[in-house]
């Protein structure tokens, strides 16, 4: 089946030869990229292959991808006899490709004809995890004073290019006035710049943008993006095997426990405030959450991951065997010990999702034993900011528990209720439970932590850093120097 490109391929690659007519932008790429003899570099829409030829004496393996048949043809012959140089015909945004095996993908004046969310969740996939991207490509331009000069200087460069390679003008004129290639642009038009960064800032946070080149109608704008799952402050270094997370600092407590208990295994402390607050998100959220958050563990390395938040942990079953990771949430291991306790009226307090979830009132249910739940959810939110003091903070947690005085315990469902245990314990006089206690000992029982040449513990945030600093000191009194600010894909 014929592509939009086939009908123009002879006449392109006559044009582009060479990436001489493109020198500028290919010495970025090149300036970018760190070509080496080690590396894999996948180019998606390889055009004719010159990109690729001309990188091959510097590379270990080239993957050049594209949907057109003539296109590929004259990358073939382009090619021949670069022996590392490999091509792929793709339909659709699906490459066949292994996961994690590509140390650069590059698209070359090719990415606005692509299926943008699709194909940059595919380089995702295939991408090495301290992998890179690189993009040049055009975009709608509109001219104003602030972009005169640009115009003009680039007007000029362009103009005695063609004046020194008069054959090239008359190819590129023979090439913009075929009906194929008006045809083609039609139904390509340039995207705007602002929808484009939006789209990549979403899967790769920490993207650049250069703009290479500016004209009347369109400019040429290059993108250079990392991995969004390694902290890039300390990629060249070993991170702990083990990953405590929670929404925020509740999780704290259980990573106080656990230093307590073992000292010498480091820990990386993932705070996940930049997201919607999990007791209010949807399960399709939370799930969705929690995928991005294994794929972080699974390209640092992590071996182990304790889920220390109820909201996210209700969610858990749903991703069973979805990864080699261990990971155990907050809820089963409570639940387990509490079935068995002699405790005949159980109460538990959390928030909206980890309630509405039912699952400590199913998990818990059984003859003779009465559970009630009730939302607490604004108490979270108190002690995010380090208050456990206010009035308000008070009066919102003495309606909470008035309706649970009859019960002989208390479940403590969102693990940042432990901040406010002293408070708690004025308005509920009977036995409280604290779910991270009983995690502690579950993960003493069943895992072995494998060691790890990391020699400190690693806090990181997808929010605030300083927020979080001065409140799992007020709250858990956990003394943290340094913490690293992280955006992780929506």
């Amino acid at each position: 089946m014929k592509t939009a490109y086939d009908p123009v391929a002879g006449l392109y690659n006559e044009l582009f030869d060479s990436m001489d007519i493109r020198r500028n932008e290919f010495q970025w790429v090149a300036n970018h990229a760190d070509f080496s003899k080690d590396k894999t570099v996948l180019d998606i829409g390889c055009g004719n292959g010159i990109l690729l030829k001309t990188i091959s004496p510097a590379v270990k393996h080239g993957i050049g991808a594209d949907s057109s048949p003539a296109m590929l043809s004259c990358a073939a012959k382009n090619c021949i006899g670069c022996k590392n140089i490999e091509l792929l015909r793709i339909s659709g945004s699906k490459l066949s490709i292994p996961a994690g095996s590509i140390d650069i993908v590059v698209s070359f004046y090719s990415f606005r004809y692509l299926q943008t969310d699709k194909i940059l969740s595919e380089i995702l996939r295939v991408i090495k995890p301290d992998g890179r991207l690189l993009i040049v490509d055009m975009f709608q331009n509109r001219v104003s004073p602030a972009n005169v000069l640009f115009i003009l200087k680039d007007k000029l460069k362009h103009s005695l290019y063609f004046l020194f390679h008069p054959a090239k003008k008359k190819q590129l004129k023979k090439l913009v006035r075929n009906p194929g290639w008006k045809s083609m642009l039609s139904s390509h038009p340039l995207k705007l710049l602002a929808a484009f960064k939006h789209k990549i800032t979403a899967i790769f946070p920490f993207a650049e943008f250069h703009r290479l080149d500016t004209g009347i109608r369109a400019q040429t704008v290059a993108v250079q993006a990392g991995t969004p799952f390694l902290l890039a402050s300390l990629k060249n270094k070993q991170l702990p095997r083990i990953c405590v997370m929670d929404w925020g600092i509740g999780g704290m407590g259980f990573f106080s426990m656990f230093k307590k208990q073992n000292p010498k295994i480091p820990v990386l402390y993932l705070s996940d405030t930049g997201f919607t607050p999990y007791g209010i998100a949807t399960k399709n959220q939370l799930e969705k959450r929690l995928g991005t958050i294994v794929r972080f563990c699974e390209f640092n390395k992590i071996t182990h991951l304790v889920i220390a938040c109820n909201a996210m942990s209700s969610i858990l079953a749903q991703f069973k065997n979805r990864t080699a990771i261990h990971i155990t949430g907050v809820i089963v291991p409570a639940v387990e010990v509490l079935k068995h306790s002699a405790y005949d009226s159980i109460a538990v307090i959390g928030g909206k999702r980890t309630i509405q979830s039912n699952i400590y009132k199913n998990g818990l249910a059984a003859p003779g034993k009465t559970i009630m739940q009730q939302i607490a959810q604004p108490l979270s939110g108190y002690i995010e900011q380090g208050d456990t003091q206010s009035a308000a903070f008070q009066k919102s947690l003495e309606k909470i528990l008035l309706p649970l005085q009859s019960c002989s315990c208390l479940v403590l469902g969102c693990t940042h209720y432990k901040a406010a245990l002293k408070q708690i314990r004025v308005h509920f006089k009977g036995e409280i439970i604290d779910p991270a206690q009983l995690l502690l000992e579950w993960v003493k029982k069943y895992w072995k932590i494998p060691a790890s040449t990391a020699t400190k513990d690693i806090f990181c945030t997808t929010g605030d850093p300083e927020k979080m600093k001065t409140s799992a000191s007020l709250m858990f009194f956990v003394k943290i120097k340094t913490i690293h600010e992280i955006r992780l894909p929506v």
